[in-house]
């Protein structure tokens, strides 16, 4: 049985190409983009997811970024709290997306407090 596997990156790119087709404000001002890291700058794998969605949205959606740490800080009080953080900034910044990228934002961001926001993720 013969299956076929969609590259990693070229998912990445479709999704974020898709995101920012879907994104671009009729009245012509960019949107305002955030996004929400489960880990650090500078920790690969969500570099990598965070070069290519700049490099997609790049001059269609003004780029905010939050970063939960949860590489560094492993404990679940900590994650509970950058959830928090990152729901203050949501409501304050009022973004037209939120980018959610990994398991802590969804767990710890995503659940419990945008599961039925206006705000797409």
């Amino acid at each position: 049985m013969h299956t076929s596997r969609i590259s990693a990156p070229f998912l990445k790119s479709a999704l974020l190409t898709l995101a920012a087709t879907l994104l671009i404000p009729q009245t012509g001002f960019a949107a305002r983009c955030l996004y929400v890291s489960s880990y650090h700058a500078g920790y690969v794998w969500n570099d990598d997811i965070e070069s290519a969605m700049e490099k997609v949205l790049r001059g269609q959606c003004e780029i905010k970024k939050f970063y939960m740490d949860g590489k560094r800080n492993l404990s679940p009080e900590f994650a509970r709290q950058k959830g928090l953080e990152a729901k203050n900034l949501i409501e304050t910044w009022k973004p037209d997306v939120v980018i959610a990228a990994d398991d802590n934002v969804s767990r710890y961001l995503v659940m419990p407090h945008l599961k039925n926001a206006a705000v797409p993720v």
